[in-house]
């Protein structure tokens, strides 16, 4: 409940706002991205008679590079002070891996489960949906742990590397819990307390 406050505390902010409408800034191009796999994967398949690894390699890439284009002109407009073209080889570069991952779920989910259940036409469209929900939560955030001692005056910085687009890096939800480190003056305290201790049993036993 109190990090849902802290949520809606902090969209209050003119960041929080900007961050808001940067997000459903990425889910309409995010949507549209897929409206255009989709529709070019079935006008290549089912009327220009594609191969379905053509028609997927070609309706990926159309869909990657709308996506980029409306990511830099809207979403992130700052970022058109880069070039455009070490940015577009970038985004490129990164979208190999997302589709390597698409195009053999695309191909294996049909041969094995769709092709037998449904008609060829939704089977297909089945087994895209199935390699865009895999590579969908291939981009989902990583959560990490850190330990970290300090003095009592050190800055604790955090840093994420890129931008905050679409096709660099992204750092949210920072929390830093703060552990209570015993002074030297509570150990001294603890010690005398187990010497008194012990002396005491030692003139009991006595």
């Amino acid at each position: 409940m109190t990090f849902l406050i802290a949520c809606l505390h902090g969209l209050r902010t003119p960041r929080g706002r900007r961050e808001l409408d940067r997000f459903l800034k990425f889910s309409v191009v995010g949507t549209w991205g897929f409206i255009v796999d989709f529709s070019v994967l079935n006008f290549l398949m089912f009327v220009a008679h594609f191969p379905a690894w053509l028609a997927n390699t070609c309706s990926f890439s159309i869909a990657v590079l709308n996506t980029f284009t409306f990511n830099r002109l809207w979403t992130v407009p700052e970022s058109q002070q880069r070039l455009v073209s070490r940015q577009l080889a970038q985004f490129f570069t990164v979208s190999l891996i997302g589709y390597a991952i698409n195009e053999i779920v695309f191909l294996s989910s049909h041969a094995l489960v769709w092709r037998y259940l449904l008609p060829a036409t939704f089977a297909w469209n089945l087994a895209k949906a199935t390699a865009s929900g895999v590579g969908l939560s291939s981009h989902a955030w990583t959560q990490y742990s850190f330990t970290v001692t300090g003095t009592g005056t050190d800055l604790l910085s955090f840093r994420a590397v890129g931008t905050s687009d679409s096709y660099g890096g992204s750092l949210d939800a920072v929390r830093v819990i703060a552990a209570p480190v015993p002074e030297p003056e509570t150990y001294a305290m603890l010690l005398a307390g187990l010497l008194f201790v012990g002396f005491a049993m030692r003139r009991r036993h006595a």
